[in-house]
C-alpha cells in the first residue's frame, strides 16, 4: 500500500499547487498563533478557493490548531472547507468538546517521549494519529527525529512525523511501515519557507 504523504505549513499557492501535482495526500495549514508557519486566514481561504477551482479535489485539507482561542478556531472552521482538524494532545487550551460539534474528523498529534503501544492510543477514536517528536513547550515542528523503536509495535494507522526529510524518510518507512509520513521543516530552506526542490525530493523518496 502506498505510504500517504502530508506536507504541513503551506502558506502560498505555488507550493500548494506543487503538492497537488506531486500527489500529496494531505495538505496541512498551520493556524497556530505561536508558529512561524502560521498562515493568515484570508491567505488560506484564497489558496483553497484556487485549488478547488483548478484541481480534482482528491487531496485532504488539514487545519492545525495549537494555542488558539476557541473563537479563533470557530472563525477558521466556519470560513474554510476543512477535512480534518489536527490538534496537539498536550495543548490544554483547545476546547475539543466545542470543536467536535462541527463534526469534522480530528487528528490527535502525540509527542513521543517513551514507548508507545496500541493500548496507549485506544482513547483516541480518530481514523489515525500523528506520532511526533517531543520537545517541551512545542507543539511539533521541532525538526528533530525521535527513537523510532519507541513506536515499533504500534499497529493502528498513524502518520510518522518529526525531522523527516528526503534523506531519512525511506529508512523510516522501511523500518516502521507507517500509514503515512508528515513533514514541515524537512522540506524548508529556512524556518517556515517551503522549498520546491526539497518537496520533490521528499515525495520521490516516499514513492520510490
Amino acid at each position: 500500500m502506498k505510504t500517504k504523504i502530508k506536507i504541513c505549513g503551506i502558506k502560498d499557492k505555488d507550493i500548494a499547487n506543487l503538492c497537488v501535482d506531486l500527489g500529496v495526500d494531505y495538505l496541512g495549514f498551520n493556524f497556530s498563533p505561536v508558529s512561524k508557519r502560521r498562515v493568515d486566514l484570508e491567505i488560506a481561504s484564497d489558496i483553497l478557493n484556487h485549488l478547488d477551482r483548478h484541481n480534482n479535489r482528491y487531496f485532504k485539507i488539514v487545519a492545525l490548531f495549537y494555542k488558539n482561542t476557541i473563537e479563533d478556531i470557530q472563525t477558521t472552521i466556519s470560513s474554510l472547507t476543512i477535512d480534518f482538524i489536527q490538534y496537539v494532545v498536550e495543548d490544554k487550551t483547545v476546547d475539543l468538546e466545542t470543536i467536535q460539534a462541527y463534526n469534522i474528523p480530528l487528528i490527535p498529534q502525540i509527542a513521543v517521549s517513551q514507548k508507545i503501544e496500541d493500548m496507549h492510543l485506544s482513547r483516541y477514536k480518530s481514523d489515525f494519529v500523528i506520532l511526533d517528536s517531543y520537545k517541551k513547550g512545542m507543539g511539533g515542528g521541532t525538526g528533530a527525529t525521535f527513537n523510532w523503536e519507541l513506536i515499533w509495535s504500534v499497529s493502528r494507522k498513524y502518520f510518522l512525523a518529526g525531522g523527516l526529510n528526503h534523506i531519512n524518510v525511506k529508512k523510516a518507512i522501511e523500518f516502521l511501515s507507517p500509514y503515512g509520513v508528515d513533514t514541515a521543516s524537512g522540506v524548508e530552506s529556512s524556518l517556515g519557507v517551503k522549498d520546491a526542490d526539497l518537496i520533490k525530493k521528499f515525495c520521490y523518496e516516499v514513492n520510490s
